[in-house]
């Protein structure tokens, strides 16, 4: 339910970047996407943000969630290993 409300609220919004209109990395440069870009107008303060993004292997929530879920994985795995040696060499 928490994934409907963000994606109906938070998604088309500058909430989350603060107002920048920046957009994630992995939007246009996931696996295997192309990206479409219409500058007619270029802000100076803006990215450049693509009309189209089309033939990605996976949608950059997906890569987003996994980059997430890696990082804590890696943080979690740390602290265990110090606890580890922490308690070996005590």
């Amino acid at each position: 339910m928490d994934i409907i409300y963000y994606n109906i609220i938070f998604q088309n919004s500058d909430i989350l970047n603060l107002g920048t209109g920046s957009f994630s990395w992995w939007y246009v440069n996931g696996p295997g996407c192309k990206a479409v870009y219409d500058v007619t107008e270029p802000e100076l303060f803006r990215p450049a943000r693509p009309t189209n993004v089309t033939d990605c292997v996976l949608d950059y929530e997906v890569i987003e969630i996994l980059h997430a879920a890696t990082q804590c994985i890696l943080g979690v795995s740390k602290e265990l290993i110090t606890v580890y040696y922490h308690n070996i060499l005590s």
